[in-house]
Order: C-alpha cells, then sequence, then structure tokens
C-alpha cells in the first residue's frame, strides 16, 4: 500500500491510486548509493547468485559516517524488474 506523503497533499493515512506501482526495493533514508554489483559468480551460496550489492554511505544516527552494504535478491527471470531496479539506482546517483 502507498501512502501518499504531507507535501504531495497527504495525511500519513490517504493512500495512492492504483496507476502507481508498489517500489521494488525500499531503502532507509538518508543513505546514497554509491555502487552496485550484480553477483554472478560460484562462490557465495546459491542464494546469492544473480542478486545485487548495494554499497551505500550514510550518515545517520545509528551508521554516523559509515558504508553500508545491502543485498537484494532479484530474479533474473524478470528483466524488467532488474531494468527498473538499475533506473531507480541510477538515478539515486545523480
Amino acid at each position: 500500500m502507498l501512502i501518499i506523503a504531507p507535501e504531495y497533499g497527504g495525511d500519513g493515512k490517504k493512500t495512492a491510486d492504483k496507476k502507481y506501482q508498489e517500489p521494488i526495493v525500499a531503502f532507509p533514508a538518508h543513505l546514497a548509493p554509491d555502487d552496485l554489483l550484480f553477483y554472478t559468480g560460484n562462490s557465495f551460496p546459491e542464494k546469492y547468485k544473480n542478486g545485487a550489492f548495494i554499497a551505500f554511505y550514510g550518515q545517520s544516527p545509528e551508521l554516523k559516517q559509515a558504508y553500508l552494504v545491502a543485498f537484494v535478491a532479484l530474479k533474473m527471470a524478470s528483466h524488467r524488474v532488474i531494468g527498473k531496479f538499475l533506473r531507480i539506482i541510477l538515478r539515486a546517483r545523480i
């Protein structure tokens, strides 16, 4: 369910129209993606194959000033989802 942010007329309860898609993946505020790697090797367990490792830089009370590496499991069968995921990450870096 998508909740409309107050700066766009939301009240914390009002939901967006069905025409908007749910996010593919979401991360906390104050994180900036620095790098992205799709893992296709054989050194890690099978669950990591064809997933994405994302290095973030953050300035939050929890992280202070530090890096965080997140893993996002992706199904390679859905190239449309992966393309959209890449556009989201790359747009966040600009």
